[in-house]
């Protein structure tokens, strides 16, 4: 009898702690972090690139799709190395369901041979925040994404 006291005690006391910490929360915001992350490398490597080059990379210089097109998904794992200014592998968490947007300069339908901008979106699993929201993601510019990092001068 004291058995069961102790082990329905300490099953109570375990959830009790499982509830309290809230691990889901805790994954979330561990993939928003590595989000950001990656974002930050992209980003990074782009003004990198803008440097040696004097202008951003098209989408078929490192997205697998990336065929004549102003935007395509960014994954870079399992992706022969095309982009060599990446570090290390650029890739949402839950790559099975989600991939960063990248979107650079275009004139109507036309892809722009130099692009001077770019846009990487990402969704986030934390709450909307309208005060970050300077894109206007929250009224729907941001193709179902909520997170945007850019260059300098990029275009709303």
């Amino acid at each position: 009898m004291e058995l069961l006291i102790a082990v329905s005690i300490s099953i109570v006391l375990s959830v009790g702690l499982i509830v309290l910490i809230k691990p889901l929360s805790l994954i979330q915001k561990g993939n928003d972090i590595l989000r950001k992350k990656d974002l930050d490398d992209a980003k990074k490597a782009f003004e990198q690139y803008m440097t040696d080059t004097g202008c951003y990379p098209q989408p078929t210089q490192i997205c697998k799709e990336g065929t004549n097109v102003s935007s395509c998904h960014i994954c870079t794992k399992g992706q022969s190395p095309q982009f060599s200014y990446f570090t290390r592998d650029i890739c949402d968490p839950k790559q099975g369901s989600l991939q960063y947007l990248y979107q650079t300069e275009k004139i109507g339908s036309v892809v722009v041979p130099c692009p001077k901008w770019f846009k990487i979106f990402s969704i986030l699993d934390s709450a909307y925040n309208a005060a970050d929201d300077i894109w206007g993601c929250g009224k729907g510019k941001c193709y179902g994404y909520n997170y945007v990092v850019t260059s300098p001068g990029a275009l709303q």
